[in-house]
């Protein structure tokens, strides 16, 4: 009966999150964030709705919301893992609704990708996303890629930003890298006035799909060319 009352008090919680919006907007840009997951989002935000209650009927779920997500905290799924559909991120138990939570900062990004491209993000970033974590799952340890891959690193260049612009940066590079690995850290990446170095910003335009670098970081295909996606 106690597991009853929670699944279903979580259930509301859930359903709330689709209402919720990030902060720093006024009226009508949160209005449009709201809009949109019934419009330009609904695939995912169909998916992510689902998915989220299916979790949590399963399993003793957490649900919290920050920045217009929604997190569902699971264990179903291990520590590190995490699927973002829409505004809906559901991860393990250590996923947290704060922007200094390793899984959630690079989710997060997810979410943005998700509001920028709309109804292209499912087979623009969900599933090649897949796909890239099924292969690691085939690869030793030093030669897994999948944080390096196109999707992988514009959700981290697009979240480091929105956090920075919001001054609650406090950047996990290990788990979320951003370019080649060991690269960049919270020492190297700003200026004396607090904001990104001229050389970092450059790094992160690069991460963007479909930016052309000299050093692209999407994995190679079978003709040995980096495949780029552009929005």
């Amino acid at each position: 009966m106690k597991e009853a009352v929670a699944s279903g008090y979580n259930e509301l919680k859930i359903t709330v999150g689709l209402f919720k919006a990030g902060g720093g907007q006024n009226f009508f840009g949160m209005m449009k964030e709201i809009v949109s997951r019934f419009t330009w989002q609904l695939p995912q935000t169909l998916l992510g709705f689902t998915y989220a209650n299916a979790v949590n009927y399963l399993s003793d779920t957490q649900v919290d919301y920050y920045g217009g997500a929604t997190t569902v905290s699971t264990p179903l799924l291990s520590n590190g893992q995490g699927v973002a559909l829409g505004s809906f991120i559901t991860g393990g138990k250590d996923l947290e609704a704060d922007p200094a939570n390793p899984l959630f900062q690079h989710e997060y990004g997810h979410y943005l990708q998700s509001q920028k491209i709309g109804i292209n993000y499912l087979w623009k970033v969900a599933v090649p996303s897949f796909l890239s974590v099924l292969r690691d799952r085939f690869r030793s340890k030093e030669n897994k890629r999948h944080k390096y891959t196109s999707t992988e690193q514009d959700a981290n260049s697009r979240a480091i930003r929105y956090f920075h612009k919001r001054n609650v940066l406090k950047w996990y590079f290990k788990q979320n890298p951003i370019g080649s690995e060991n690269q960049w850290d919270m020492k190297n990446i700003m200026d004396k006035n607090g904001q990104f170095t001229f050389l970092f910003e450059r790094a992160l335009d690069a991460d963007l799909m479909g930016h052309r670098s000299s050093e692209p970081l999407s994995e190679k295909g079978p003709d040995n060319l980096h495949q780029l996606i552009t929005f």
